[in-house]
């Protein structure tokens, strides 16, 4: 069976009370998610990380529940409006989990980077920023309402697939190696500038090409970010 691909896993923060236990929870939810990006590209020949957001989400919901049967997705900020219906929203977070006695709040968001040009948009930089911001926000009402353990982390969680038309693999002679792919996670991390990130060197016939209605691409490399943020009272 072929591998899916190579992966690495880095970290950017310290020890402290639960970040060992939040990288850890990252590391195998990560795996998680390949595994089931995997098995589905082998059943349907398609990468299902390349589909938009919202597919994404029950994905790696799957994913989270086999890192730990404790988790929920689409979780409102004040937990007392699960019991009460009410005509104002107050706001949801994508993931709730507890894994080793840290609670976890995730919000995810998803975007791509192009290989071609090897810088990231606007856009996902933006994406990356709400996704902080929002979460920084709702800290205290999500650790007095769902917070079960000694620790609690806010995590923003960025997944974004690489990718180069097929077009223009063959009129550049774009080598689809590590060593640009490295390149490109450089430009990344210079913007984000996360905590803990993986990257996954997808091989064969996972990196592509793969038929879309206007288009066929490589996806060479699926990159998955964190920014970690103690939940603090």
């Amino acid at each position: 069976m072929e591998s899916f691909g190579d992966v690495v896993y880095k970290s950017n923060i310290g020890d402290g009370p639960g970040i060992r236990t939040t990288k850890d929870f990252l590391e195998k939810m990560t795996k998680n998610l390949l595994l089931n990006s995997k098995e589905y590209c082998d059943i349907t020949e398609e990468l299902p990380l390349c589909f938009k957001e919202k597919q994404l989400l029950p994905l790696l919901g799957s994913a989270i529940q086999k890192t730990t049967p404790a988790f929920m997705g689409e979780v409102p900020i004040t937990r007392s409006s699960i019991f009460k219906k009410s005509k104002s929203s107050p706001g949801f977070v994508d993931f709730w989990a507890t894994y080793r006695n840290t609670s976890f709040f995730i919000e995810v968001k998803h975007s791509f980077f192009s290989y071609f040009s090897q810088e990231i948009n606007s856009h996902s930089i933006k994406k990356w920023e709400t996704a902080i911001t929002q979460l920084k926000t709702s800290a205290k009402a999500l650790r007095e309402g769902w917070n079960i353990s000694q620790q609690a982390m806010l995590i923003s969680l960025m997944v974004m697939p690489f990718y180069i038309s097929e077009s223009a693999v063959k009129k550049q002679k774009r080598e689809l190696s590590p060593k640009n792919i490295d390149q490109c996670s450089a430009s990344i991390l210079n913007a984000l500038v996360p905590d803990w990130y993986s990257t996954c060197y997808l091989n064969g016939k996972y990196s592509g090409p793969y038929k879309y209605l206007k288009s066929s691409e490589y996806h060479p490399a699926i990159g998955v970010y964190a920014k970690i943020i103690k939940c603090t009272e």
